[in-house]
């Protein structure tokens, strides 16, 4: 976060705003980096399920492999058409929501670019 309060004036509007803009900056951080986290789940979701599917996709499709999915804490004997469809759903799903994701984090990293600047503009006009 840019500069302390060393710069600031005596002037109380000043100051609170300055402060204003720095809880602003803050909250903003935060954000980018629970977005970021998000992406970051995302994409781990993305590869799993995408190895997955191809080590399912080994198997011959007439063989007596039992398949199972996850559901919450149990496992149910799917199909095998069902798990590949519950598997591209998934896919699918995860890069809509990392494509979202990665548009909010390039907002938000625009975000506190402009917060830096105003916070310095702030502080070097209190000057």
């Amino acid at each position: 976060m840019p500069g302390g309060l060393a710069g600031a004036s005596s002037d109380p509007t000043a100051n609170k705003e300055l402060m204003d803009l720095r809880m602003q900056y803050i909250q903003t951080k935060k954000d980018f980096g629970t977005t970021q986290a998000e992406v970051n789940k995302l994409q781990r979701e993305i590869k799993v399920s995408d190895l997955t599917r191809s080590e399912l996709e080994s198997l011959p499709e007439n063989s007596d492999a039992k398949m199972y999915q996850g559901i919450g804490k149990m496992f149910m004997l799917s199909t095998r058409e069902d798990v590949f469809t519950t598997l591209d759903k998934t896919i699918k799903d995860s890069q809509s929501k990392e494509a979202d994701c990665s548009k909010k984090m390039s907002y938000l990293e625009n975000r506190l670019k402009s917060q830096e600047q105003n916070i310095r503009e702030l502080l070097s006009g209190a000057s």
